[in-house]
Parts: structure tokens; C-alpha cells; sequence
């Protein structure tokens, strides 16, 4: 709760959402991109900034309907929300990177209808169902977190 009365506070949640946003643009693409020699491995440490990111988004957003909106609205650019939804497929297909992914979008959309309209636009909601029910999301401890009423 102090997490998300910090983040979500009047002059700190627009300072909040623009660095997560610019994290989310540049890690993403950087991250995974191919500008790197062949046979070198992916910036690792790009995605575990990314993974720790979306962790904390995850708790962000948690159960909090006003900082789901944060995630909602857009500045400049596309929200924190839709880019989450638009990241490239690693982070939906490796298994190292769908436990911060996965439980971040759930917490961003639980219970929000218009949140969950954004994500449908770029992806099935039942992908997440899928994940919560799994062995491994019912042991994510951010999707037990999840309230089931809203």
C-alpha cells in the first residue's frame, strides 16, 4: 500500500508513468534486438531491469483502481497499459520472462473494464486467465494477491 500511495500521488504519478514508459521503449526494443554481433547472447541486463519494472508495475496497479488508471492514460505516446500489450513475443513465449509479464498486465486489468478494453485491442484476456489458473500463476505471489471481487 505505501508502494502504491507513493507512486500513485498527484506530483509523483505523471514522473512515474513517463519513466516507466521510456524504460518500456527503450529496454524493449534494445533488449532484444538484433544490432548485437551473431552469436552473442541478448542484453540480460536490459531485461532483468525490465522484469524487476514490470514487477513493480504489477504492484503498482494491484488491487488499486486509481493507479490501474495511471497505467490507462497516455501522455505524448502510447500508455504504460499499451505498451505492455504491444512488447515483442519473448515476453509472452519465455518461460523466464512470463512471470513478471503476465501478472504485471493481470494486476494492470483486473476488474477494469476499460482497462481490459485496451488489452483486448492487442491481445486475448484469455491468455491471463490461462496464466492465473496455471500451477505456476496460482504460485506468483502478485497473482495471489489478486482479489477475486471488485
Amino acid at each position: 500500500v505505501l508502494l502504491q500511495s507513493f507512486l500513485g500521488a498527484e506530483g509523483t504519478s505523471l514522473q512515474w508513468r513517463l519513466i516507466a514508459s521510456h524504460l518500456i521503449t527503450r529496454l524493449s526494443r534494445d533488449s532484444l534486438s538484433d544490432k548485437s554481433e551473431v552469436g552473442s547472447m541478448p542484453n540480460t541486463s536490459g531485461i532483468h531491469i525490465l522484469s524487476e519494472l514490470f514487477a513493480v508495475l504489477g504492484y503498482f496497479s494491484l488491487n488499486n483502481p486509481d493507479n490501474q488508471l495511471i497505467l490507462q492514460s497516455a501522455g505524448a505516446g502510447p500508455s504504460v497499459l499499451q505498451q505492455l500489450c504491444t512488447l515483442p513475443f519473448p515476453f509472452y513465449g519465455d518461460p523466464r520472462l512470463i512471470p513478471y509479464t503476465l501478472p504485471a498486465l493481470l494486476a494492470a486489468t483486473h476488474h477494469n473494464s476499460e482497462a481490459m478494453a485496451i488489452l483486448s485491442c492487442e491481445m486475448s484476456y484469455e491468455l491471463l486467465e490461462q496464466y492465473r489458473n496455471s500451477d505456476e500463476g496460482k504460485l506468483n505471489p502478485l497473482v495471489r494477491l489478486l482479489k477475486d471481487t471488485a
